[in-house]
């Protein structure tokens, strides 16, 4: 009686770290044992491993954030030719003593933003593809689906080890792809469409519609084809960038 007893007794869940582990081989399985939607916990680890490797890495990111800004501070001379050299440079030392402040904050509240903006838009296209999933599961799968981009920000930092973003087109993450082949002076359009072809971009993306499959029981297309559409916004999103930021480089 006592043996049947423990036999029958359910196992241990699984810790959370353990699911940031497990996501990288079994991703099914972490999303099966997350089907209730709690995502707290989980979301409050991957912030804190964000602003972490964040502040581990940014000496290396550096170059790239400087890069980002002086493609701003170009675009702005475009709009306006009659800047004077005075005018730009008190405009890149505004922009860069907000960047001083801004990159700090970002990383440590830009991936909750992140999560639920992308939790929102996987809740509404689950519906419209066929495979509902409540908030708490769409924001469950998106905070999972995150993690790999710990690894693509080691990957972003090893890149600029080695290669001078002097000789990249401005952008931000986006380097373990197609942007890595195109010049310093590259249209914002393409870059901003090749970015969306970045490997832990498409990575998440897959994640997205494994845990679309199995949080709402559905086959793995359908999984699929709804993140496929929260992929598509993204890059529309992209595409209208790139067009405003070409626009203003005229």
């Amino acid at each position: 009686m006592t043996e049947s007893t423990a036999a029958a007794a359910p196992e241990k869940p699984a810790a959370v770290w353990e699911d940031f582990v497990d996501v990288f081989t079994q991703p099914s399985a972490v999303y099966a044992r997350r089907r209730d939607g709690r995502f707290g916990m989980a979301l409050l680890i991957l912030s804190a491993l964000t602003a972490a490797i964040f502040f581990a890495t940014r000496p290396l990111l550096a170059p790239m954030f400087d890069r980002l800004m002086d493609a701003q501070v170009e675009a702005m001379r475009a709009q306006n030719p009659n800047m004077t050299e005075e005018q730009r440079a008190g405009a890149q030392a505004t922009m860069e003593r907000f960047g001083s402040v801004l990159a700090p904050v970002g990383a440590v509240v830009g991936q909750p933003i992140l999560v639920l903006v992308v939790g929102a838009l996987l809740f509404g296209a689950s519906r419209l593809g066929g495979a509902p999933v409540s908030f708490g599961q769409a924001a469950t799968i998106a905070t999972y689906a995150q993690v790999p981009r710990l690894l693509g920000t080691l990957v972003a930092a090893g890149v600029l080890a080695v290669k001078d973003a002097n000789d990249l087109p401005p952008l931000q993450g986006a380097l373990a792809g197609p942007v890595l082949l195109l010049p310093r002076d590259a249209s914002p359009l393409l870059v901003g469409v090749l970015s969306r072809f970045d490997l832990f971009t498409l990575w998440t993306t897959v994640l997205l519609g494994i845990g679309v499959a199995v949080m709402a029981r559905t086959t793995r297309a359908k999984g699929w084809g709804v993140a496929a559409m929260v992929w598509g916004a993204a890059t529309l999103w992209a595409v209208l960038s790139g067009l405003r930021a070409a626009a203003a480089m005229g």
